[in-house]
């Protein structure tokens, strides 16, 4: 089977870690895997938290004032500023499409694998209906399709042969492999159906050490300012009560769930030595939820 990963996560300094884990994940299920990662294509990244200019206390309260204005004039002209000041890949749909288009043409793909943010809903679209007219099975999976309003909105995506929401790194070849077959996915959890039936619950994973480590070499690491890589050390939140946190109600942030103190360091020795790097970024959602790790990796 070959598979194509689009990644839809855009980040600036470092590949994306749920790339990784997928590309990591099916070719340990020996499935060929290629990476559409957005700078592989001259779409630069976000910066999570800029450095802020000296105006930009000026800034945020000119955003906040317009975000929350009730005059349609004001609206509408932050709109138009907020889509001239979106991220490169949000503007670059087309583009990005020509060249998924291009590529599906030119290697044949048994499926695509769409990792994504809500936010880029109408770029999956578009990619649906390029799946659609050349009969290739589109799965797309993301934080927030464990939500059934979220993922109902999403069901109509041409081209749409199931959606992900819920952590399947140990069963995701059996998804894709059903999904190439056109099977039911009744008894998989965590997959949406095109008929909308709610899926089985996906009971957050708890065996983190049985996960392969993610797999960065696909990604354009001389693209990079430098060679960080993205390391995850365990899933949830040790507090997880935290009523402005929207994290800990998705997919991967249901309880709280640590990998051993040996699997983590084992894992940082390795990718140091395939990147050739010492420089590495944690995403967990709270680092020190689990003490012993925390104090391990400062160690």
């Amino acid at each position: 089977m070959r598979a194509l990963i689009i990644d839809l996560n855009n980040f600036a300094l470092y590949p994306s870690i749920a790339v990784g884990y997928l590309a990591a994940n099916l070719r340990r299920a020996n499935i060929e895997v290629d990476v559409m990662a957005p700078m592989s294509n001259g779409v630069k990244g976000v910066s999570r938290e800029p450095v802020p200019p000296a105006w930009g206390w000026i800034d945020q309260a000119i955003r906040y004032g317009t975000g929350v204005s009730r005059n349609s004039t004001i609206r509408s002209i932050r709109k138009r500023f907020a889509a001239r000041m979106s991220s490169q890949l949000y503007r670059s749909k087309v583009p990005m499409v020509e060249e998924f288009t291009r590529r599906l043409d030119e290697k044949s793909y048994d499926v695509v694998l769409i990792s994504t943010y809500l936010m880029y809903f109408e770029h999956c679209f578009a990619l649906g209906e390029v799946c659609h007219d050349r009969k290739v099975a589109l799965v797309l999976g993301g934080p927030y399709f464990s939500v059934g309003d979220v993922a109902r909105e999403w069901m109509d995506i041409p081209g749409l042969t199931a959606l992900v929401g819920g952590e399947v790194d140990l069963h995701l070849d059996e998804i894709l492999k059903t999904a190439v077959a056109g099977g039911s996915f009744e008894h998989i959890p965590g997959v949406w159906n095109r008929d909308r039936k709610t899926p089985l619950t996906s009971p957050p994973l708890t065996d983190l050490d049985s996960v392969a480590f993610p797999d960065y070499t696909d990604f354009p690491w001389h693209l990079y300012p430098n060679r960080i890589v993205p390391l995850l050390t365990g899933r949830g939140c040790g507090w997880g009560v935290c009523t402005f946190c929207s994290d800990i109600t998705s997919t991967a942030g249901r309880t709280f769930r640590s990998r051993s103190t040996a699997n983590v360091l084992d894992e940082i020795a390795r990718q140091a030595s395939i990147h050739d790097s010492s420089l590495f970024v944690f995403t967990d959602l709270k680092l020190n939820s689990d003490l012993q790790i925390w104090h391990a990796i400062i160690g």
